[in-house]
């Protein structure tokens, strides 16, 4: 049975959770934030639950950070929206269980941070792409970001995630390693689950232990997740670029 957090959606498979993001493109706002926070809560209450698989619907995983939003708040919500991401990013960074991320669709700038926050990525074929393009919206990654990236993607492929802004297809995203595997749309979930079962294996991992050994592996990352955020006149000026377009 499925547990409904308004913009996500859990569901347990046998000793697998998976969360759907089931908002549209999914952009990253504070409601979104907030939601997966208590999804993510549920799946650790759940203490039969030995890994996470997270997807989308439709042509989006997510289509990155929500700038409309942006111009709603006022500059204490601002600052507090990038608090609260930073700590999910680093939830999901070292989380107590394998985490897949299922890419159904594109995954855009922070929703393509947000993949790579998973121990594995997975990739539909023939539609999507992985992409971080602040460079090409003219955005800055955060000193958090950035040292998330460089823990999760090697050289030379950094270079073409992080600074050239390339998109990937699945194919491509496979050969770069940034996914662990490809497949057709109606295979992704069975073979996110398949992977999901294979990295747990009859007994899954003790779930202090597995946290203890992702927050050593990137304590580099964690050290500076309270690091200066981008200024708000930053997502401004994409939001009225983005208007002048329509």
């Amino acid at each position: 049975m499925a547990e409904d957090f308004g913009v996500v959606r859990l569901n347990f498979f046998n000793k697998i959770a998976v969360i759907r993001l089931v908002n549209g493109d999914n952009k990253i706002n504070g409601r979104f934030v907030q939601s997966l926070n208590k999804a993510l809560d549920s799946v650790e209450g759940n203490p039969n639950i030995k890994a996470l698989v997270t997807t989308g619907e439709g042509k989006f995983y997510s289509n990155g950070l929500d700038v409309e939003w942006f111009s709603s708040v006022d500059d204490r919500t601002y600052i507090q929206f990038f608090q609260d991401l930073n700590e999910l990013l680093s939830r999901l960074l070292t989380f107590p269980m394998p985490t897949v991320a299922a890419l159904n669709g594109h995954a855009f700038a922070g929703g393509g941070i947000l993949a790579l926050c998973h121990d594995y990525r997975t990739m539909r074929t023939g539609a999507g792409w992985l992409c971080l393009n602040e460079v090409h919206i003219k955005l800055r990654f955060s000193e958090f970001i950035m040292s998330l990236l460089k823990s999760k993607i090697s050289s030379p492929v950094l270079t073409e995630v992080a600074i050239l802004g390339k998109r990937f297809t699945a194919e491509a995203a496979l050969e770069a390693g940034l996914v662990k595997l490809i497949t057709g749309p109606e295979k992704l979930i069975e073979r996110s689950l398949e992977l999901a079962n294979s990295l747990v294996g009859s007994k899954g991992y003790d779930r202090v232990t597995l946290q203890n050994m992702k927050k050593d592996m990137h304590a580099a990352v964690l050290a500076v997740k309270n690091s200066a955020i981008r200024g708000k006149a930053e997502f401004e000026a994409v939001r009225k670029r983005n208007a002048s377009k329509l």
